[in-house]
């Protein structure tokens, strides 16, 4: 009897492709299978072995819906297959407008804002291990070049590490000095600053007060120096609602460190005006309410 018949049938009575199949089903494919668990339980001990570590990061969501706006909540988090929190969302800023960077050429780019989708400054909690001086979380280095995704029960967005540092909206009280009687006039309520590429980034909230100046005068007869009323110059104090970049610790509006007695500028579609810090409120605002 021949080994392979010429119909193909291994001893003349079954086909030598079903019989490679039929091999292949009764010893290759379980040696693969059980090759696959031996790897993903030595990878699993591996992992079990890093010790895990919680750090929290200033990012910003990026490429967001408008329709998912309103779902975003801080204390939102993701949970991996096992039920373990692996992710928080500590705190987030007023959503701005998305900004994409387009090529030009010759390494020219030109930046211009979405008109559907927004980007919003978080701060965020992330568990995982760190292992040749990189932070891996979810088993990838994080990187300020690439997002990493955040998944809630709600909503599945792409988070980004933010280069620039934390945005904070600040409540701080400003003292106008020496302001004409025209300039005082329009510092009002409601006024609001936006940056180059058409973003709030600060809003006085309240004029707290607006009174005439005063400097001093020697009086004569008394041979004493003496406050008197100047005509032409008004004091403003007024509560601004700023969009701080935070540095090393330290909050910057425009690049003016915001701590009392240093000074901050203030230009709105009106005017431009300089005053100094008098004073901060407690914590972060939410951001302006103007559009």
């Amino acid at each position: 009897m021949k080994f392979i018949d010429e119909k193909g049938r291994l001893f003349g009575k079954i086909n030598i492709i079903d019989f490679l199949v039929l091999v292949f089903f009764l010893f290759i494919l379980p040696a693969i299978f059980f090759s696959y668990k031996l790897v993903k339980t030595r990878l699993a001990t591996k992992a079990e072995q890093r010790a895990i570590t919680e750090v929290t990061v200033d990012a910003k969501f990026v490429e967001v819906p408008k329709s998912t706006l309103n779902q975003i909540m801080a204390g939102d988090s993701e949970k991996d297959e096992e039920g373990k929190q692996i992710a928080e969302l500590i705190t987030f800023s007023k959503p701005l407008s998305f900004r994409h960077k387009i090529t030009m050429g010759s390494g020219q780019t030109m930046i211009i804002k979405d008109q559907n989708l927004y980007e919003v400054p978080i701060k965020i909690k992330l568990a995982g291990y760190i292992e040749n001086d990189k932070f891996y979380y979810k088993g990838v280095p994080l990187s300020i070049n690439t997002t990493f995704p955040f998944k809630t029960e709600k909503y599945s967005l792409k988070a980004q590490p933010n280069t620039e540092g934390a945005q904070k909206w600040m409540l701080v009280k400003v003292l106008f000095m020496g302001a004409s009687p025209e300039l005082s006039t329009l510092i009002n309520k409601g006024h609001i600053e936006r940056d180059g590429e058409g973003n709030i980034i600060g809003e006085l909230k309240e004029v707290l007060s607006n009174k005439t100046s005063e400097v001093s005068a020697l009086k004569m007869e008394e041979n004493k120096v003496v406050l008197i009323n100047d005509p032409y110059r008004n004091d403003v104090v007024a509560l601004l609602n700023l969009l701080c970049t935070e540095k090393e610790g330290t909050l910057y509006f425009k690049n003016y460190s915001v701590k009392i007695g240093n000074q901050i500028n203030f230009t709105s579609e009106l005017y431009s005006v300089t005053g100094t810090i008098i004073g901060m409120e407690n914590g972060p605002t939410e951001g302006s309410t103007t559009e």
